[in-house]
């Protein structure tokens, strides 16, 4: 009996060594919540074999305890009994500690498994038969209509030579477009934009722009009154002029800095823009 008790204690730490060197990788890469949980369940089962058997051998020494009761105990079999229960007991103790072991380990991937369904989103408890994840997926870039030309972060739209028009119609047809007359923010998105011009605009051409003048003599631009940041957009050379120039504009012969321009009384290019 002994021997057996020896035997399936090898078995059962050969089973322990075996599923965390096979399984903990995965487990701790938390790429598959599923492996996570076949783990946890391979574990449960032989924990409950394990303790069965903790169980068996506490019952038989119990057995043995009754019979080496010194009232029913024979004198010719009292050594053997007695080694006999010392080492059951021994192996009982080394079991013991296997089951602790396997205790704490379940423990321990129980934690890193609802830590793995907070970090996904899951939440759900030990007992739901499956798992719901929800995924997040980023909207693909407009795609430019024939005509504009793109940034990554825009679309653009350069008025034809038959399309000049006042800086309020300007307006109105990129509205049409579903567009806004463009706001360029920064020097480096107006570089970009006139390397990107049409040949019909000239390099003496003047575009309007969706920038303003407010009440308060501030430059802001037209879709939410927002201040122009001329940390980041620079106004060209004597600019700007004042007086009744209250709208926007740009050319190219002022390496498309800023210009303040009349709104009425001349028909010029512009420029339309809708976020990709």
């Amino acid at each position: 009996m002994k021997a057996c008790m020896v035997i399936a204690g090898l078995i059962l730490i050969s089973m322990y060594d075996q599923v965390f060197s096979d399984d903990n990788d995965s487990v701790e890469k938390v790429e598959e919540q599923s492996l996570t949980s076949e783990l946890v369940n391979l574990l449960n089962g032989t924990y409950f074999n394990l303790n069965e058997k903790v169980c068996q051998l506490q019952r038989k020494v119990d057995a043995i305890e009754r019979v080496a009761d010194p009232d029913h105990q024979c004198e010719c079999n009292e050594t053997e009994i007695n080694e006999f229960k010392q080492a059951v007991s021994d192996e009982l103790n080394a079991f013991s500690k296997i089951l602790s072991g396997f205790e704490n380990q379940m423990r321990l991937l129980q934690n890193e498994q609802a830590e793995l369904r907070e970090l996904i989103g899951g939440g759900d408890s030990d007992d739901d038969v499956s798992t719901t994840t929800t995924t997040t997926t980023t909207p693909a870039p407009r795609i430019c209509d024939p005509g504009w030309f793109s940034s990554p972060e825009k679309c653009y739209y350069v008025s034809s030579t038959s399309e000049k028009t006042e800086w309020s119609m300007a307006m109105s047809r990129c509205t049409a477009k579903g567009a806004n007359l463009v706001e360029i923010q920064t020097d480096k998105e107006a570089s970009f934009i006139m390397r990107n011009l049409p040949s019909r605009v000239g390099n003496t051409d003047i575009l309007y722009t969706g920038r303003k003048r407010n009440d308060r003599d501030g430059w802001v631009f037209v879709s939410n009154d927002k201040m122009v940041d001329t940390s980041v957009r620079t106004w060209a050379s004597g600019e700007p002029d004042g007086g009744s120039q209250r709208c926007g504009c740009t050319r190219q012969s002022e390496s498309f800095m800023m210009l303040d321009c009349y709104c009425t009384g001349y028909n010029l290019f512009f420029i339309c823009e809708i976020e990709r």
